[in-house]
This record gives structure tokens, sequence and C-alpha cells, in this order.
């Protein structure tokens, strides 16, 4: 893995020795598929960090229905965070379900408008939580190739359009933020276990999944406050001579 970025296993044992007691966070995980090993890794960090997380998982590929549903224990519990993480593998089997090419031409309005009622959704249930809403994996079908910018109703075309409504939203909306998951996938070697896919719906490896847990956990400390701070003593004078 990338930078160094402890495997599910080795964060796991690390949590074990961490004693509980730490700052508060409180977290929700909304997601179209399985997202278990993701919410265990987040918590798993969070911990190491020193937090005292506690980690809703809303019920599988219950996005809108937790949301819509005012007495859903999204609201009860009134997280900080709420994590929107949608994959691209199952909007790529509603997009090829739409059966004409103008339908498909128009499947980003149609995403961007579904987001937008999350946020309104979410706003409207009185809880003032950051949204942290994961961009979609820019998954390339290759059909078109180098021409699918000038595909409307190619699906690539769409995604690109849909991460660039996210970014649109996020610099109107104050608590709106975007993870790129696609910087942090890009680079990674067998970032999907299609074994995982096909029989758990994991749409990501458990290390891929520990992998995005630890930069969205740094998200999560600088809406807490926490950075490192260094302390630079300039004793004989070199660095601030020429001031």
């Amino acid at each position: 893995m990338q930078q160094n970025i402890m495997s599910f296993r080795e964060l796991q044992k690390i949590a074990k020795q961490v004693s509980k007691g730490g700052t508060p966070i409180k977290i929700a995980v909304l997601a179209n598929h399985t997202t278990t090993f993701f919410c265990k890794a987040l918590e798993n960090y969070l911990l190491v960090e020193g937090y005292n997380p506690s980690i809703y998982e809303a019920g599988y590929d219950q996005i809108d229905i937790t949301i819509i549903d005012s007495s859903s224990k999204l609201y009860e519990i009134n997280p900080e965070i709420v994590i929107i993480f949608e994959s691209s593998l199952k909007l790529k089997d509603n997009f090829y379900a739409l059966k004409s090419n103008e339908e498909r031409s128009h499947f980003s309005s149609r995403i961007s408008d579904l987001i937008n009622s999350r946020i309104a959704g979410l706003q409207s249930g009185n809880i003032n939580s950051k949204i942290i809403y994961m961009s979609y994996e820019l998954i390339d079908d290759q059909i078109y190739g180098n021409l699918f910018s000038k595909i409307t109703h190619s699906f690539y075309n769409q995604l690109w359009k849909i991460n660039n409504r996210l970014i649109e939203i996020s610099e109107k909306e104050n608590n709106f933020y975007v993870f790129d998951i696609n910087k942090y996938i890009k680079n990674l070697n067998d970032y999907r276990d299609w074994a995982s896919y096909i029989n758990s719906d994991l749409h990501y490896s458990i290390d891929t999944h520990t992998h995005i847990s630890y930069h969205v956990t740094k998200f999560a400390k600088a809406f807490k406050g926490s950075f490192k701070k260094c302390l630079i003593l300039d004793l004989d004078n070199t660095l601030w001579e020429a001031l």
C-alpha cells in the first residue's frame, strides 16, 4: 500500500492495544454497498489517533430511506459527520439499465438532483453535520476510448459530469465536502477483489477500505481542530539573520 499505510490486520492489532476514552466523535456512514470493513477501519484509525469514535452504519443500500425517515437512528445520534459513499459499480448497472442514449445523456442530471435532495433532506432533519460525499470512481468502460468527452451518453462522460457537479455543490454549501476517492486509489495495486465483490458486494478490497479510511480520518481530525504543531528554534540566528 502507498505511504506505508497499515493493512487492515495491522491496524486491528494496534487498535486493540489502545484504551478508549479520548475525544468523542460521532460519524454516520450511508452507502449503497458493503462498508463493514471501511467502518471498522475508520473506527480503529480514530482510536489510534486518540478519539472515542461512535460509528453508525446505515442499513445496506438505504441511503435515501435513511435520510427521508425522520425517525431513523441517523437523526437520533445526531452525528458530527455524515459520510455518503456511493459506488460507481452500482451506478454503472443503473446507467446501462436505461433504454435509450437520450436517457443516458441525462443520467448525470438525474444523479445531481438526487444528491441535492439528499443534502436538503439532511438539512431539514435538524442536524448540523458536516457532509463528506465520496466522489464517484471514474470507471472507464473503454467503449468510446478518447472520444468519451464527445459522447454524452458515455458512462465515463457522465461520471465526470457528476463529479464536477459535486465540486459545484461544495463551493456553495458550507458543510458539504468532497472526498476525492480517485486520488487515493489510482496508484493502488489490486484495489478491488472481484471475488469479494461477487460474494459479499464488497466493492473494494479490505486493505483498500483501510487505505481510504486513513485519509477520511485526516478529514475528521481537521473538523475537530486537531493539527500537528511544530516549534522551530533558531538559537544561532541562522534562519532569521536576513530578516
